[in-house]
């Protein structure tokens, strides 16, 4: 009986040391968060740096078209995350003028497969915010090679006679990616803190804003991500 009940509070003793180690590490990470954010503040306080210039520059006086998705890609040329075969896929494009939307522009698009076969050609027509948008459903029933992989979408408009175009590449993969994998290097650990760290506490449209850090995909890098990263510390592919 005696040893019934060790074996339990052993038991006991574990998990509430595991709970309690998941904490501090959600804490330890929340500490880089804020060590490194204030780091970031004091010195973007001065000028901005050239790569801070280079990567958002203003857009006063430009034509702009922007492509993503709901999973990210806002800015140039980025990443729109990951997808799985038969989700639902919808780009956006916001063109804008001025820094203002521009309403009733035509934008054509274009998606290709991993294979770099065009499948898809569409028009759509910006609303009053600027935005125009089309969706689309990955096929399941293609053979993997022309699902799986690097997809590219292409998107193009005219405003005051100039062409303006933003291309956006996403992952679609047949097993969930390792959550909390930021750098994509097949491991959790403290280079994903890093990442993470300039990331926090931001929204969608936030300069400092990642998809990546984004672990649940709501628009926010926040307290919930940052649990997420906690979970999955240490694991690796």
């Amino acid at each position: 009986m005696i040893t019934k009940f060790i074996h339990r509070d052993a038991h006991i003793f574990c998990c509430k040391r595991d709970r309690l180690l998941r904490v501090r590490l959600v804490f330890t990470i929340l500490l880089i968060v804020s060590v490194i954010t204030s780091v970031s503040s004091a010195s973007s306080s001065s000028q901005p740096t050239a790569w801070q210039n280079s990567q958002y520059p203003s857009l006063t006086g430009m034509a702009v078209l922007d492509l993503f998705t709901a999973k990210g890609g806002f800015g140039v040329n980025e990443s729109g995350g990951f997808f799985f075969p038969s989700d639902n896929v919808i780009l956006y494009a916001c063109v804008t003028y001025n820094d203002e939307g521009v309403a009733d522009a035509l934008v054509a698009f274009e998606v290709k497969n991993p294979l770099s076969i065009s499948i898809i050609y569409a028009t759509a027509r910006t609303d009053a915010n600027g935005i125009a948008q089309i969706n689309f459903t990955i096929s399941s029933q293609a053979p993997p090679n022309e699902i799986l992989g690097t997809w590219l979408a292409i998107a193009t408009s005219s405003v005051a006679q100039r062409f303006v175009s933003d291309e956006l590449s996403f992952q679609v993969v047949e097993d969930p990616p390792l959550l909390g994998d930021i750098n994509s290097d097949g491991r959790v650990d403290i280079r994903d803190a890093a990442i993470f760290s300039l990331a926090w506490n931001s929204v969608v449209g936030d300069a400092n804003y990642d998809s990546r850090c984004d672990l649940n995909n709501d628009g926010e890098v926040n307290i919930v991500d940052a649990t997420i990263l906690a979970l999955n510390w240490g694991k690796t592919l």
